[in-house]
Order: structure tokens, then C-alpha cells, then sequence
């Protein structure tokens, strides 16, 4: 009975905690599911020195930038989130962020790097982790450590350690500490591979890339034994960095160079290769690996567990889950804990159960117990034999004064974890005390007496306010940044301040500062301020900073006749006021705003330096006002004039210039560059590279500056006017067809004519099209001249250019008939038509058709032109045949029912190859990337002759009548008409901007939410007579798509702005709003916007569900019947059973 008893303690413990239990369980699985990579986007990357083998050549930022984001995306599409840190200017190699250190759970050992290059990282590195809620540790200890480069798990429980130039063997045996898994210790020998994940990526826990030339034998032998199904890459897989590799479930991201046999090894233990572009970034000596450090799920775990989350604003059945395991705690210490401690009855049975774990093997086996005055003398722990698992505190103030002597005038305390000032009453000549990136929570008493201090350093701990610095009235230079000031005050006695720093805090109001007249630097980035007052009386200031904070308005400062620098970005403001007497202000920085004009510069005849990056900028003539300019920051607005560059040619003192992401960089990124220097010569940086150029130009170079200018003002004047490459058989075409092609200069397009068969020619050099436009008027050219193939012509279609093409009966060259077939057509002999010829053009033959506008050409105004308005056309030449498998071709102009295709010198012996309306005269292909092309096989369609005869068609009352009645011919409106087209002058659309917010908002959120409200609206324009105006189109539609549409609605269009109001589904996902517009004669309008939509957060559901009450009340009843339980066990005390006695009679 004592052992039932006994134990039915623990079975009534794990029932009652089990529903505790899975709940922790199901907490710990959602946060295991979580995963995420810390990255530093490469604002500031480029090789300045060199501390690897690999380390050299010129760094393209944009490219940078670009394969960055292919790795983000990537590493994002296989469903991990990724953070980013900003990286520090001086800190080029910031972005390998994978040597920040080693992460294991919450805890984190720092990196100490081998070279002084590199250590300044540690710093922002140390500031991140613990902003993030990880331990950090490491930072002071010696050993060289490279973190996650040289310390890489294959599996929770393996950890391999590569050692060698960075990273030390000894180091691993603190880095052990941080958890329990298996050091596997791998030596590194060369030079070229000095960090364990240039030679060394795991895969799984049986298989890993790996490079082994790179490892001692000893370590080779140890990798095969642990991982035996580890793939070997070759030497030049090694040197691409290949085994840089990040593996993310079954898809293993690596650098480009991954060969035919490791892809297949691959793809037979079941990964697929995800090869992205790495090249800026091998110039430095990493990869893919490098630029990613993993984190684990721990940070941020409570925003990612619904039942957290909801904890929040409670629900009723979220008081029932809380009520309920509160309740279930308090009847297990009632039943199971409360007993033993005031009963005698347990406390006896504890010494038993000591007692037995004490007692001999031979006592056990034969069923001996040891009474309680035995039980009371066997010695035993006074934990009752558990182990203590208190850890030893972190030692804090971990600094001596001892060694500073008296007169020591500098006393540097950063790191050493002082959570107070020390008392440093001793130190008389004190001048300058700097105690960073500590633990104090207050500025205590200690400083009082310091009144000699000079210049005073607080920055990154934890203080609150400002408070005990009114003796300091020596103090010229206070730093209090990074730290948690809500309000400015207490510095009204430091009359001689110069310098303040109050970076980083919570500030939301700049105030009591009135009696510091002497500053001359004030810093208040990153806080809370709206407004820019309470600074009006510093007149001797010369640096503001206000960047980062809430300010809509530039106000305040129009007394700061003095200041030289002023720098405000990351704020509201929508234009720029009030600096008109800021006359003496020489840099100015304005980025990432809502400025859509620079109007209000134009005093500032000293500005030197101006930053208006990521705004909304479209014109830059009133910067051509400011002579002093050295630097300008423009990147990422809206420009889109060439005129607006060359309006900075005024400008003799510019230097550097940053224009790219604007509409003239999107638009022409090839030839970008190489304008940009044309406009403006003298530069010698653009967009962060160096100008091959460097250097002012001489008087000697004059008379090339000024070409160079006239160059750029011909190519912005003629922005619209592209180049026309004409190619003939001889040069007589382009006299019997000049009507045609002097209409095409008449709207300002350069033509160029040449042979067919000349040697020079080029339609692409060196990447860039040398023309716009390729008219082949060559029908007999059996080969082309120059580089001109059918296949170049192809490429020259695929990278824009636009193809007309005219044949000539049966009389159709190789080369031209090649570039027909690779568009999907045929050319057939001549067209005869018996029934519609002219009677006095046609020679007998019945070739000189005449064709009916109306009937024959098809319904596409933009191609052809009104029908109605087109007279009859005359075609004499041959028919092309159109393949079936080409879906993108239109029949703009077909031959009648009575026409066939034959040579009429020749008797017809079998069925023709094109009769009726199967024989097209001239067809037309808009390609997937708007290039376009027209086909005919009649060269006399364009001539002169057809363009001004008067048609007299076989049958017509005017001709029976003497010709009384003359009909012009339809030829030269249709021609018109075809030419239009295909040089774009006609049917071309654009995005000129998109926006989409919730009713009754301006901005984009950063999410929606199902059922919300949704404004969408897209501005599109057309081109008509080479201006941009708004398209009238009422038939565009708005998909709002995940997989498949949820919502098809058409826009609504007023002057050229589409819009839209509708209801998001209540499905939650990642949806495209996709506009994507097919219309015949016009380009292919696409424009997709991706956005998030996520689901009602816990409280924006109805407070109470009906149809949950049946469980309120199941769980409700569950805690009444556990309280009634615990009452009735803990005090209901049954009769004691009387033991009868048998009779003895």
C-alpha cells in the first residue's frame, strides 16, 4: 500500500502538466521552423588592400549590388528571411558578414580577426547581436577566431573547425562552451584557401562539397570517415569557389563554374544547383557563404508563436488557456508538493527512499530496510543528490584604476562592462574620460567633482537622462549617443560646449539648450523630432545634423548665417525653404525624401556638396546656378532629359556625379556611361568608379570638349529620332523610291543607305546596336556583306532592333530568304490575279493586281491605318507563305479569292503554292520584346511609281469611259502607315508610375490585410507624333493573382490614370497585382507589383465566437472539477475500517 501510494505522485503530476507540456513543445517546433540570415548589402564594398591571394581588380558597384540581390532573392525564394545590417564606409569587407562570429542558440562567440583591416567590424558586429537579445562572448579573449568562415555545422551536434592563417586550434576549446556538440578539428594548409568555407560546405549530415588539397592528410582521412559521401570538386571548381556554397534544404546556391559531374553527384543525392553570378565579390575573396551568416530562431520567438503573440489583448479563450494552467500548477503543489512538505508521514518515506538509494546491493537483494533512526545517520547531500545548475555571474567592472597615475589626463574605460562611474576624485588633471559600450543606467555623483574634464565620452549604454553634469562647466566636447534619452536638459551650466552628440536616442523635442552659445557641432540623428526649434540662438554653429528623425518642414534656422554644413536626411520633407540666407552653407544633404523640385538653392553660390539620392527629382537647372559644386548626389530620382545632364556643363568645379537608377540610366544602361561623360568631361568619378578620363581638361582639348557636347546635344535632340540602316542591290532604289524614303526623314529619322554586299557593314559593336532600324530592300542578295548573317540579324531583333523586309517575285536571294524563315515565312512566286489588275500598268500577265483596302488589309488602324480612308492599293510581286506554328505574326494584307502565286513565263503544270487567301502580300511579327518586323514580297509596293499612279482596274466604268473618273492609289497612305509601326512612332505604351494603398491612405503599407480596402492606380502613356501623352484605353484590366486570379477587374481610366477599388480576398499569401495588356498594333504593357497579405492579427477578430463557446465552457468546467478535486482529496477523510473478530464459539 506505501508503494502505491508513493507512486502515484508522478502519474497524477505528468497528467495534470501534459497539456503544459505539448504546448511547450508545439512552441519550441514553431520556432524551429523559423530560419533566417543576417546580410550587409554592399553599399560601401570595393578592394582597397589586399589580405588574401584573391584580392584585387576594380570593384562595379552596381554590379555588386546587382549579383547581391539575385543572392538575396535566391536565398529568399527558398523560403528564409533575410536581415540586413548597413555597413560602415570604412569598412569595405563589412559585407562577408559570415565572419561576424559563431552563432549557437541565443549565444554568440565574436570573431577577432587576423588582420587590423578587418577589426573594426566587431564593433557593429558586438552592436547588432545585442540589440537582438544574443550573449555574446569572445571579445576580449587573444586567440584569432574568424567565425562562421572557419566554423561551419554539418548537423546540430557536429560543429568542424578549420584552423590554420585565421583561426587558431586552442580557440576551439572556448568555443565548446557555447553548447553541447562535437568539435571536429580540420587543419587548412596553403594560402589560397585560408578559411574553412572556401574549400569546405556541408550538405548533410553523411555528405559535404568539399576541395581536399586544401586539407592536411590527417584532416582528408577524418572528413571521409565522418562524411563518406562527400563530393570531391576539381581544380578549377575550386578556384570559382564553389564549395562556398549555402544549402538551404534540397537547393544548394553556389557561385557560376559548377561542372556537368558535381551537378549530377548532386542531383543524385536529391539537390538541385542554384548558380548566381559572384564575380564582384571573388575580386575580395568570397562567395555566396561569405555574404550570409545564419541565425537562429531564438531571436524574435515570441513574434513568431501565435500563442505569444496573443497575449497581448486576451480573449476569453485566452483567459481560459492561462486560468487553466495557472490552476494546474497550483493543484500539483496542492497534491503533490504542499504534502511532503507539512506531513511527517512524507518526510519519513523520503528518508526510506534515501535510505534505499544508499543501501549495499547485498541488503537490496535481500529485501533489508533500514529503520528511521539508521536512515537518520546515513550521510547525504543537502540537495538531496541534484546537481546545482546555478551558473556563475558575469563578472561586471572589469577595469583597474590602479594603474593611472595621479596626473593622468586620459582615462579610456570602453568594454569593460562598468555598470557605474568609478570615483576618480584622484585624478586632479582629468581633461578627457571616455567610458563606451558599458552597462551604465545612470550618471551618478562621481563626475561632480571633475571639473576640469574637457571632453566627456558616454556613448552606447543605458542611460535614461542627463543629470549630475552641471559642475562640468570646462566640458567643450559630450558624447551621450546610443542611449535612451527621452528629453535634452541639465546642460544649462556648459556654457563652453562645442561639440554634442546625442545620436540614436528618444528625443522628440530639442529644447533646453539655451544657454549654449559656443556650439559649433550639433548631432541629432536617429530620434523622434518633428519640428526644428530652440537652436536660433547658436550663432556660432557650423555643422547641424538632423538626419533620420520626423521633421516635415525646413523652419528655425534662418538665423544660422554661420552654418556649413547641414545634413537632413531620412525625413519628410516635400520641398526645399528657408536656407535662402544660409549664404556661407557649403555641403547640403537631402536624400531619401518626398523633394519632387529644387527650387530654393539658388543663394547658395558656396554649396560644394549636395545629396539628393532617392527622391523624386526630375529637373536639375537649378543646380547649373551654383558655381561651387564639386559633388553631386542624384542617383535614384527621376530624371529623364538629357538636356537636364548637360545643363550641369556649366559647372567647372564638378568632380563627381551620381546619376544612376534614374530614367536615363534605365533606359540606355550601355550607352549611360559613355553620355554622361560626353556632357560633362571634366567629371572624374561617376556613380562611385573612377572616370578613365580623370584630370581637367587643357586648353589644348578645348576644341574636343566642345565636339564632344555638340555630340550629346545631337543625341538628346534627337531622342526620338532613331537610326535607319538602309540596304539596297544598287543605289538606284533610292532614287526610284525616294518619295517613301523622304517621307521617313521628314519626321526626323537619320537614314543611311549601303550595298548589301559591303564589307564594313555592322549592326552590333562591342554589345551596342549601330542602328535602330534595318530596312532590307535588297531582294537578290544572296549573302550579305560584313558581319551580317540571318543570324545577326536575329540577335539585332532580340536586343530591340526593328526589321523591315521586301522581296521580289521569284526573284528572292538566299540571304533573304533565310531571314524570312527564321521569322516563319516562305516566299512563292509571283502573284497573278486574272480578275483584279490594272489595265494600264500590267504588262499581259495579270501581275499588277489591284487590291481592295476594305476587304483585303485587316482591322488594325494602328498598322495600316482607316481603312475607309485608304484608296485602292496596287501590288505587283510575289506571295509569302506563313508557317501555322507562328502565333505571333498578324496578316496585315491578304490577296483576294481570284489570286494565285505562279511564274507566268512558265506553263503551270502543278497545283500553285499559295491561291486565294492562303497568299499573303504583307504580314507583320511583334516579338516578345516589342522588336518589330514587317514582310512583303513586293518591292513596287514602296516605289515611286505605285505611290503616285492612279488605278485603273480591268472592268471599271472609268475606264470604259475614257478614264473620266481617275482613282489615286491607297500606296502611299498604307506605306506610311507600315513604316509608322515598325519604326515605333506609333502604338508604343508605357508605365509612368504605379501606385496602390488602403482607403483612405497615400503610402503603400508594408503588408495588407485580408478583406482590406485597396486603391490601385496606374498611369500609362502613349507616343503620338513623338510626344508622350496619356493613353486613352478602356479596356485594361487588373488582376490581383497568388497562383491564379482571385480578382479580374477593368480599370477605369480618366486622362490616362487606370484606377481601381476592390476588396482583397480572404485568403492570405503573396500576390502580384499584374496588369498585362495585348493589343494588336501595340506594344505589351506588364507591369506586376508583389505584395504580402497576411491574416487578422489575434485582435481584429470578433471578440467573442459563438461558436466557441461549447469549449469556453469545457474548458471552464475542466478547472471547477480540478478545484472541487483538490478540495475532496486534500480534506475528505474517509472512516477508518474496523476489523471484525470471528466468534470463537
Amino acid at each position: 500500500m506505501e508503494e502505491i501510494e508513493r507512486s502515484i505522485y508522478p502519474l497524477q503530476l505528468n497528467f495534470l502538466l501534459f497539456p503544459l507540456v505539448e504546448w511547450l513543445n508545439m512552441a519550441r517546433a514553431a520556432g524551429q521552423l523559423m530560419k533566417r540570415v543576417l546580410m550587409v548589402p554592399p553599399q560601401h564594398f570595393t578592394v582597397t588592400y589586399a589580405i588574401n591571394p584573391w584580392m584585387g581588380g576594380v570593384v562595379d558597384k552596381s554590379k555588386a549590388f546587382t549579383q547581391w540581390n539575385a543572392l538575396k532573392k535566391a536565398i529568399e525564394d527558398e523560403g528564409v528571411e533575410v536581415l540586413t545590417l548597413d555597413q560602415d564606409s570604412k569598412l569595405p569587407d563589412m559585407v562577408f558578414v559570415c565572419n561576424s562570429g559563431l552563432v549557437h542558440k541565443d549565444k554568440v562567440y565574436l570573431s577577432r580577426f587576423a588582420h587590423k583591416e578587418r577589426s573594426g567590424e566587431q564593433e557593429h558586429y558586438v552592436k547588432w547581436f545585442k540589440a537582438n537579445g544574443f550573449k555574446t562572448f569572445g571579445e576580449d579573449y587573444p586567440e584569432k577566431f574568424e567565425g562562421g568562415g572557419d566554423a561551419v555545422f554539418s548537423d546540430p551536434n557536429t560543429l568542424w573547425a578549420g584552423y590554420g592563417a585565421r583561426s587558431s586550434k586552442t580557440v576551439y576549446e572556448k568555443v565548446s562552451k557555447l553548447g553541447d556538440f562535437e568539435v571536429v578539428r580540420c587543419e587548412l594548409v596553403g594560402d589560397k584557401f585560408y578559411h574553412l568555407d572556401t574549400c569546405f560546405a556541408p550538405l548533410d549530415e553523411k555528405a559535404a562539397l568539399w576541395y581536399p588539397p586544401a586539407f592536411s592528410k590527417n584532416t582528408q582521412e577524418e572528413i571521409l570517415r565522418r562524411l563518406p559521401q562527400s563530393i570531391a570538386v576539381s581544380d578549377e571548381e575550386a578556384k570559382a569557389f564553389i564549395c562556398n556554397a549555402i544549402t538551404v534544404r534540397k537547393a544548394v546556391l553556389s557561385p557560376i563554374g559548377v561542372s556537368d559531374k558535381t551537378r549530377s553527384s548532386l542531383a543524385d543525392r536529391g539537390f538541385k544547383v542554384v548558380e548566381i553570378d559572384m564575380s564582384e565579390f571573388m575580386k575580395s575573396g568570397g562567395a555566396c557563404q561569405c555574404l550570409g551568416a545564419p541565425v537562429p530562431f531564438w531571436m524574435g520567438v515570441r513574434r513568431k508563436i501565435p500563442v505569444l503573440n496573443r497575449m497581448n489583448r486576451p480573449s476569453l479563450g485566452s483567459i481560459a488557456v492561462v486560468a487553466t494552467v495557472v490552476i494546474t500548477a497550483s493543484a500539483v503543489y496542492a497534491v503533490c508538493v504542499y504534502p511532503k512538505l507539512n506531513n511527517e508521514y512524507y518526510k519519513e518515506a523520503q528518508k526510506r527512499e534515501r535510505a534505499l538509494i544508499h543501501a549495499s546491493k547485498e541488503e537490496l537483494a535481500n529485501g533489508q530496510r533500514m529503520s528511521c533512526e539508521e536512515v537518520d545517520e546515513v550521510p547525504h547531500e543537502e540537495n538531496d543528490g541534484e546537481a546545482s545548475n546555478e551558473k556563475e555571474p558575469v563578472e561586471k567592472n572589469q577595469y583597474s584604476l590602479e594603474a593611472f597615475p595621479d596626473d593622468e589626463e586620459y582615462i579610456d574605460l570602453t568594454m569593460t562592462r562598468a555598470d557605474h562611474i568609478p570615483e576618480l576624485t584622484r585624478f586632479s588633471k582629468l581633461n578627457d574620460l571616455t567610458i563606451r559600450s558599458n552597462l551604465l543606467k545612470e550618471i551618478n555623483t562621481n563626475l561632480i567633482p571633475l571639473t576640469s574634464l574637457v571632453e566627456l565620452d558616454l556613448y552606447e549604454n543605458q542611460l535614461g537622462e542627463i543629470v549630475n553634469l552641471e559642475s562640468l562647466v570646462n566640458l567643450e566636447k559630450l558624447d551621450l549617443s546610443y542611449n535612451r534619452i527621452r528629453e535634452i536638459k541639465g546642460l544649462s551650466t556648459l556654457i563652453k560646449l562645442r561639440e554634442l552628440y546625442l545620436v540614436h536616442n528618444k528625443i522628440d523635442e530639442i529644447k533646453g539648450m539655451e544657454n549654449l552659445t559656443q556650439i559649433v557641432l550639433l548631432e541629432l540623428g536617429d530620434n523622434r523630432i518633428r519640428q526644428i526649434k530652440g537652436i536660433e540662438h547658436m550663432a556660432n554653429l557650423k555643422e547641424l545634423y538632423l538626419g533620420k528623425n520626423k521633421i516635415d518642414k525646413i523652419e528655425g534656422i534662418d538665423r544660422l548665417t554661420g552654418l556649413k554644413k547641414l545634413s537632413l536626411p531620412a525625413n519628410r520633407l516635400t520641398k526645399i525653404e528657408n536656407l535662402d540666407v544660409l549664404t556661407d552653407l557649403e555641403e547640403l544633404y537631402l536624400s531619401d525624401q518626398g523633394l519632387d523640385s529644387l527650387q530654393g538653392l539658388s543663394n547658395l553660390k558656396k554649396l560644394m556638396i549636395i545629396d539628393i539620392a532617392n527622391n523624386c527629382v526630375t529637373s536639375l537647372k537649378e543646380l547649373a546656378q551654383l558655381p561651387e559644386l564639386t559633388d553631386i548626389w542624384a542617383n535614384d530620382n527621376k530624371i529623364a532629359s538629357w538636356n537636364e545632364v548637360d545643363t550641369l556643363s556649366k559647372l567647372e568645379q564638378l568632380e563627381t556625379v551620381y546619376l544612376e537608377r534614374n530614367p536615363i540610366y534605365k533606359d540606355d544602361i550601355t550607352a549611360y556611361r559613355r553620355k554622361v561623360i560626353l556632357a560633362l568631361p571634366k567629371i572624374t568619378q561617376l556613380d562611385a568608379t573612377q572616370c578613365r578620363s580623370a584630370g581637367r581638361i587643357t586648353i589644348a582639348d578645348e576644341d574636343i570638349a566642345i565636339s564632344m557636347k555638340l555630340l550629346l546635344l545631337l543625341l538628346a535632340a534627337s531622342a526620338a529620332a532613331d537610326r535607319v540602316l538602309v540596304l539596297v542591290d544598287n543605289m538606284s532604289i533610292r532614287e526610284s523610291h525616294s518619295i517613301f524614303f523622304k517621307s521617313i526623314t521628314d519626321r526626323g529619322h537619320i537614314v543611311t543607305f549601303k550595298n548589301a554586299d559591303e564589307g564594313s557593314l555592322q549592326l552590333i559593336k562591342f554589345g551596342e546596336l549601330q542602328y535602330d532600324n534595318l530596312f532590307l530592300f535588297a531582294p537578290s542578295a544572296d549573302e550579305f556583306g560584313g558581319t551580317i548573317t540571318a543570324a545577326e540579324i536575329a540577335r539585332f531583333v532580340d536586343q530591340g532592333g526593328n526589321v523591315l523586309l521586301a522581296g521580289a517575285g521569284s526573284n528572292v536571294g538566299s540571304a533573304v530568304r533565310d531571314v524570312a524563315a527564321d521569322n516563319g515565312f516562305e516566299f512563292a512566286d509571283q502573284l497573278i490575279d486574272h480578275v483584279n489588275y490594272d489595265s494600264i500598268l500590267d504588262d499581259g500577265s495579270h501581275t499588277t493586281v489591284v487590291a481592295s483596302s476594305k476587304a483585303q488589309l485587316m482591322e488594325a488602324p494602328l498598322i495600316v491605318g482607316d481603312r475607309s480612308k485608304v484608296g485602292p492599293i496596287l501590288y505587283s510581286g510575289g506571295a509569302l507563305v506563313a508557317s501555322p506554328n507562328n502565333r505571333l505574326r498578324l496578316d496585315v494584307f491578304k490577296a483576294s479569292s481570284t489570286a494565285y502565286s505562279h511564274d507566268p513565263s512558265k506553263p503551270m503544270r502543278e497545283y500553285p503554292s499559295a491561291v486565294g487567301r492562303q497568299a499573303i502580300l504583307v504580314s507583320a511579327v511583334q516579338a516578345r520584346n516589342n522588336a518589330r518586323l514587317v514582310l512583303t514580297a513586293s518591292l513596287h509596293l514602296f516605289s515611286n511609281e505605285f505611290l503616285s499612279a492612279t488605278v485603273n482596274k480591268e472592268g471599271d466604268k472609268s475606264v470604259e469611259e475614257y478614264r473620266l473618273i481617275p482613282t489615286p492609289s491607297g500606296n502611299k497612305a498604307f506605306v506610311d502607315s507600315l513604316a509608322k509601326w515598325v519604326l515605333k512612332e506609333v502604338g508604343v505604351l508605357r508605365v509612368k508610375n504605379v501606385e496602390h494603398h488602403k482607403v483612405g491612405e497615400k503610402e503603400p503599407p508594408r503588408e495588407y490585410t485580408i478583406m482590406e480596402d485597396v486603391d490601385y492606380k496606374l498611369e500609362v502613356e502613349e507616343l503620338k507624333n513623338n510626344k508622350w501623352v496619356p493613353f486613352d484605353g478602356k479596356d485594361v484590366q487588373l488582376e490581383f493573382v497568388r497562383i491564379d486570379p482571385f480578382v479580374r477587374t477593368t480599370l477605369k481610366n480618366k486622362n490616362g490614370v487606370l484606377s481601381a477599388r476592390f476588396k482583397l480576398p480572404d485568403v492570405y499569401g503573396v500576390y502580384k497585382f499584374l496588369v498585362d495588356y495585348r493589343r494588336v498594333g501595340y506594344t505589351h504593357l506588364l507591369d506586376i507589383q508583389q505584395v504580402s497579405v497576411r491574416p487578422l492579427w489575434h485582435t481584429q477578430y470578433e471578440r467573442f465566437i459563438r461558436s466557441a463557446f461549447p469549449y469556453y465552457a469545457s474548458s471552464f468546467s475542466m478547472m471547477a472539477s480540478l478545484v472541487v478535486f483538490s478540495i475532496v482529496f486534500l480534506y475528505h477523510k474517509s472512516d477508518p475500517v474496523v476489523a471484525q473478530t470471528k466468534k470463537t464459539n
